[in-house]
């Protein structure tokens, strides 16, 4: 039954701890969207593994360490909201594939390296310092 879930919203519910590692491995997951949270800890290491993931919003939570490295496998991440978090991670291995996202939104002063001029020139790409 849980398996069959494509689209998870638990914004502004001020729930905590960490997000369950199940989560990361749902086969058919799209959107995930937790931001205004209270959720910490790391995301679940297998976050966008099944290549569908279009829509990750976990903004306004406090998330540490780094990304996944399947987070954008599949190249169909159109939206990318990480901004205050306490997440780190090289910013080129998270945006590299990227293809036209509609909307990136990181906090700059938690990633390391420079930021991709593809992802400079997307009208709605923000950086918050």
């Amino acid at each position: 039954m849980l398996q069959d879930l494509e689209k998870l919203r638990l914004m502004d519910t001020k729930l905590n701890g960490e997000i369950p590692k199940g989560i990361g491995e749902l086969s058919k997951l799209t959107n995930f969207y937790v931001f205004s949270d209270s959720f910490g800890g790391k995301l679940p290491p297998k976050m966008g593994s099944n290549g569908l993931l279009q829509r990750l919003d976990i903004s306004r939570n406090s998330l540490q360490g780094s990304m996944p490295m399947y987070i954008c496998r599949g190249n169909n991440l159109v939206t990318l909201n990480l901004f205050n978090n306490k997440l780190n991670n090289t910013l080129p291995t998270i945006t590299c594939q990227l293809q036209l996202p509609h909307q990136v939104c990181i906090e700059s002063k938690n990633f390391t390296g420079s930021i991709p001029q593809a992802l400079t020139m997307l009208p709605n790409f923000l950086i918050y310092i």
